[in-house]
């Protein structure tokens, strides 16, 4: 819900269990600060997006339990229900689906780490922040090779991501 936000990376790192409804909330003083700024087609887009926020929230909070007037239906085949708090049990495909799309999560999170620690790049540093910097690359001289590195390995990875959805 905060991807739009351009402090996204700070809200969340202060806030690490923010909630929907506060990430939302958050969303809309940010939008109504740029009220001036957005062109109608965006706002639009932005409307849409908070509908859908708000019917998953209203589908979220709706109420799931049997109404004591609708008879509920069974039939001698079905599966008697299990104890809240059980586990379903799922198979072996569904749990490594899972764990993929788990992993794929983890990569977007590390993603937009990456996207918030590259907007440094953008500061405007003082002399002294200058030189600072260079003189905490110079005490570790192998950060500059692990970043570029890394930044191949990401390629790399994107690229196979590519292929596979083709």
């Amino acid at each position: 819900m905060l991807q739009k936000h351009p402090d996204r990376i700070r809200i969340v790192t202060e806030n690490p269990d923010i909630s929907a409804h506060e990430a939302r909330e958050k969303m809309r003083k940010w939008r109504d600060e740029q009220k001036g700024t957005a062109s109608p087609t965006a706002e639009a887009d932005e409307a849409d997006d908070d509908d859908l926020e708000e019917e998953a929230d209203d589908l979220e909070a709706t109420d799931t339990e049997p109404s004591a007037t609708v008879e509920p239906t069974t039939t001698p085949t079905s599966t008697p229900a299990k104890a809240k708090g059980t586990k379903k049990s799922i198979s072996d495909e569904q749990a490594e689906f899972n764990e993929t799309k788990r992993w794929l999560a983890q990569e977007l999170v590390r993603a937009n780490d990456m996207i918030g620690a590259a907007q440094v790049r953008h500061k405007t540093y003082t002399p002294k922040e200058r030189q600072n910097l260079v003189k905490a690359l110079a005490m570790a001289p192998t950060t500059l090779e692990t970043m570029e590195q890394a930044n191949k390995e990401h390629a790399e990875e994107i690229a196979f991501f590519e292929g596979a959805c083709r």
